[in-house]
């Protein structure tokens, strides 16, 4: 979602679920600002971690990676006026699921295995600090991108987690190229994925999701963007109920909505992945 999209919902939306969810429950959370994953004086290494106020050392976490095509965003990104990021981290507290809200370094400071590197980073700080908790690594939008790629990419870091929660993402980065326009073709996905076919599967991950163990949830908007249904539909396709994946689709949500949405009365998808750690044998 571009900053132009994120702008207008910030001047329409004053009833925003994200920003009810972000200043409910504050009482029962600790929320610790801007730890530093990487030391070093950059921003872009910094995560929030948000924690239900008697949770366990061993309680699980969700190590959460924001969309904004690569190149945008942060963790608190408008967070005053939409809730955005927070109200991931409010509405998985409610569940006593602790949530590292990270940033990692944006393009163009970065190419897409810096941004990997950044993930790994950022999940190893947390396996760190939680050594016994099980983690799910998410994201949304170019962040579920980079989760999948973090764990999946042949020549990533391959990040360990327990399993991953793709929202809104976009796997297929050649079918991204071809269902997105011509300007965010050129100030977005040319200049870090290629221009070539050949380019832009190597940075794709839709094949590894087809043939992962690991334990995935996979969800998006029945009004998302085009690409992003159209990944979405692939794998469902393949993967179906097959005891690895879930897949869920929020109606009547667009591609903003499935972030903006959790903790809200529409929100579905706290739950789908609470019972990913359900799954996993957590609770």
């Amino acid at each position: 979602m571009t900053r132009a999209v994120l702008l207008l919902l910030v001047v329409t939306l004053s009833g925003c679920p994200s920003l009810g969810t972000l200043f409910t429950d504050r009482d029962d959370l600790v929320i610790d600002y801007d730890l530093a994953y990487i030391d070093d004086d950059t921003n872009a290494h910094r995560l929030d971690l948000y924690s239900p106020r008697d949770a366990a050392k061993d309680a699980p976490v969700v190590v959460f990676i924001h969309g904004g095509y690569w190149a945008e965003q942060d963790k608190q990104y408008f967070e005053t006026a939409t809730g955005l990021y927070g109200n991931v981290g409010v509405a998985f507290a409610r569940h006593g699921v602790r949530v590292a809200n990270c940033n990692y370094r944006l393009h163009p400071e970065a190419q897409l295995h810096g941004m990997l590197d950044d993930v790994a980073a950022a999940t190893a700080f947390v396996r760190g600090l939680f050594p016994a908790a099980p983690i799910v690594l998410m994201g949304h939008s170019a962040g579920a991108h980079l989760a999948s790629a973090a764990v999946l990419l042949d020549d990533g870091p391959h990040v360990d987690v327990d399993g991953l929660a793709l929202v809104s993402g976009v796997y297929d980065i050649a079918r991204a190229v071809e269902f997105d326009s011509v300007e965010n073709r050129e100030k977005y996905l040319f200049p870090l994925f290629g221009r070539t076919a050949e380019e832009q599967a190597t940075a794709s991950t839709l094949p590894a999701l087809l043939t992962t163990t690991t334990p995935t949830l996979v969800a998006t908007g029945t009004r998302d963007l085009r690409g992003v249904e159209a990944d979405f539909r692939a794998l469902r396709d393949a993967r179906g109920d097959d005891g690895v994946f879930e897949f869920v689709e929020v109606d009547g949500a667009d591609h903003a909505d499935t972030a903006l949405q959790f903790g809200g009365e529409d929100d579905r998808v706290t739950d789908e992945v609470v019972a990913l750690f359900e799954g996993l044998g957590v609770f």
